[in-house]
């Protein structure tokens, strides 16, 4: 049988995961959630690797999931943040040689692609230099 996870639900499954009230199902239900996930995960980084290798670009692509730990963190660091609405919980990421191509990288995968939000770090003085899209 599979969940129906509804807005609603994941918004009443955020709040007992932000006040660490759940139990071994919420936890289950968390997992299971992530994994809805995985397709979208895995069509998205075939579809990123075939554009940056036909572009002739040298990187490293990885992808991951949230771990269930990670989300549940960030419910309780942000707590206007609903379950239904977090927006990371699986990334790709790809690794270049410099910044230099990193920022012509990022601005061919902006243009390439349906984008929300840029978050540009680079400039940062903690060593962090991502640039997430």
């Amino acid at each position: 049988m599979e969940k129906d996870f509804s807005r609603k639900f994941l918004q009443k499954l955020g709040k007992r995961l932000r006040k660490n009230e759940n139990d071994y199902q919420d936890i289950d239900d968390l997992s299971i959630y992530r994994r809805t996930f995985d397709n979208t995960l895995v069509k998205s980084g075939e579809m990123l690797n075939q554009y940056l290798i036909k572009n002739d670009n040298n990187f490293i692509l990885s992808g991951r999931l949230k771990r269930n730990k990670s989300i549940i963190r960030k419910l309780i660091r942000e707590p206007n943040m609903d379950l239904s609405r977090m927006s990371d919980i699986a990334g790709l990421r790809i690794i270049v040689k410099d910044i230099e191509s990193q920022l012509q990288l990022s601005s061919v995968v902006e243009s390439s692609m349906d984008t929300e939000k840029i978050n540009n770090y680079v400039d940062t003085k903690n060593n962090y230099r991502a640039i997430h899209i």
